[in-house]
């Protein structure tokens, strides 16, 4: 019987960069179980300095290469930033872990 392929010998992310919006919300969680051996470079950008920092230094303390941004992607203008920081980079995975949650009526009448 053939065995199935693992996603990491489907698909290389060698030399790939990802973006990971909401990314503080990382901290904690074993990405280098869920990506493949070839991991990509991060990119992590949120509006919680903190928990990115915290992030940044539990990803280096496994072996990646990270970036951190700290970005508010609810505001146009820090987005405008977001993007400018990042044009010399080629992003080729998006993970949008951001959330925004809007209340109120969403019809009248």
């Amino acid at each position: 019987m053939n065995r199935l392929k693992t996603i990491s010998e489907l698909i290389s992310l060698e030399g790939k960069t990802a973006l990971i919006t909401g990314a503080a919300a990382v901290s904690g969680v074993p990405l280098p179980t869920v990506l493949p051996r070839q991991e990509p470079v991060l990119l992590l950008a949120d509006i919680n300095q903190q928990g990115l920092q915290e992030a940044r230094k539990e990803l280096i303390d496994l072996g990646h290469e990270v970036s951190i941004f700290h970005s508010d992607l609810a505001d146009k203008n820090d987005i405008d930033r977001l993007w400018s920081e990042l044009k010399e980079r080629e992003v080729n995975i998006l993970v949008n872990n951001v959330g925004f949650i809007a209340t109120g009526l969403c019809r009248s009448g």
